[in-house]
């Protein structure tokens, strides 16, 4: 479990927060009391691969100048909650909020909770698969 992190890219370029190549039964941040911060980064959070229990929640995803979270071919793997509103994870500037390609069989983005935000919330025409909770 990952919980109460700063990741900040502030003066860093091409900087990118978390990669989740293949996390299987990992917690990225806990609820929106207990989470994580990535911020200033080019990419918030990138997951790809199996990521069987793997659930990321409440997360604070922060002027990230290209995308908040990227899923690529990144399977089985829960953002957010469909029900619990305390396990939604939140992004606040940049271009793309969620981006996916590939086959992400099983995955699920649950409502992402934009704020101050005026770009493209979500880019998934490249994925298949993905199942979208708004």
């Amino acid at each position: 479990m990952v919980t109460t992190s700063t990741f900040d890219g502030l003066g860093r370029a091409n900087s990118n927060g978390a990669l989740l190549s293949g996390a299987q039964g990992l917690s990225l941040g806990l609820n929106t009391s207990s989470f994580n911060t990535f911020r200033n980064l080019t990419v918030g959070m990138t997951a790809t691969g199996a990521s069987t229990g793997t659930n990321v929640y409440g997360n604070l995803f922060d002027t990230n100048s290209r995308y908040g979270v990227s899923l690529a071919a990144a399977t089985n793997l829960r953002i957010g909650s469909p029900t619990d509103l305390t396990l939604r994870n939140t992004i606040s500037g940049g271009a793309i909020g969620v981006f996916a390609s590939g086959f992400c069989t099983g995955s699920s983005v649950n409502r992402m909770n934009f704020v101050n935000f005026t770009g493209t919330k979500y880019s998934v025409a490249q994925s298949r698969n993905l199942v979208i909770v708004q």
